[in-house]
């Protein structure tokens, strides 16, 4: 048997006991003959097991008020857990989504792969130390690719291997829009200067020409 509960302490404090019993029985009738039972104070245990449980649910609500998908990938297993920031960003549920990276990158615009391997080659190599940012589209749940950012921190073990990926996502396809409209903007704006520059140039060759053959004429009749 094993049970916890709490007891009272001598100086009046509530503490908590885990208990853990063994039954003997006859060996004739098998009735109830002895029971051997070992009782450990736990109260610390169950005042961090509080804590987490704190912790747990200040993270949950956390997530819960922000737009972003935070997950947290176990390289080692492959299994990656994701709040519930995945239902605003591509549709699906966590449940509805298989919790791994591979129904992630089936997901990944075939242009963007290369980003894939160049996180690949961060994990290798370190070369941006623990942190990464990159930007590429996937498809959602009605099969439209939207832009995102995804940014994380690598987690290493003694050796220096990554075992663990701890991360956001965020969807930045309003901010793309935004920065082609700028640059579309800033295109046409630059054509309407070259084509008024052009237009200026030619005003000018044109008066030019203009006042060179008005004085060609006008030099003998001035001479005469």
């Amino acid at each position: 048997f094993e049970f916890e509960y709490r007891m009272q302490h001598s100086n009046g404090e509530w503490r908590w006991f885990s208990t853990r019993e063994v039954l003997f029985s006859r060996t004739l009738d098998e009735r109830p003959h002895r029971i051997l039972g070992i009782s450990q104070d736990i109260t610390s245990y169950k005042q961090v097991e509080a804590q987490l449980r704190k912790a747990n649910e200040r993270f949950e609500l956390a997530t819960s008020a922000v737009p972003e998908l935070i997950f947290d990938w176990d390289l080692e297993q492959n299994r990656v857990s994701r709040t519930e920031g995945l239902v605003r960003l591509l549709g699906f549920s966590p449940e509805e989504a298989e919790p791994t990276c591979d129904w992630w990158r089936d997901r990944i615009h075939p242009d963007d792969l290369p980003y894939l391997d160049d996180h690949n080659r961060i994990l290798e190599t370190r070369e941006t130390g623990d942190r990464y940012r990159f930007e590429y589209r996937i498809r959602n749940r009605e099969d439209q690719y939207i832009y995102v950012l995804d940014q994380g921190i690598i987690i290493r073990n003694e050796l220096g291997n990554p075992i663990r990926i701890i991360g956001a996502t965020i969807d930045i396809t309003e901010q793309r829009q935004r920065e082609a409209e700028r640059e579309l903007l800033l295109e046409r704006e630059q054509a309407i200067r070259a084509a008024a520059e052009a237009t200026n140039r030619v005003r000018d060759e044109f008066l030019l020409t203009l006042s060179h053959e008005l004085r060609s004429p006008l030099n003998p009749i001035l001479g005469w």
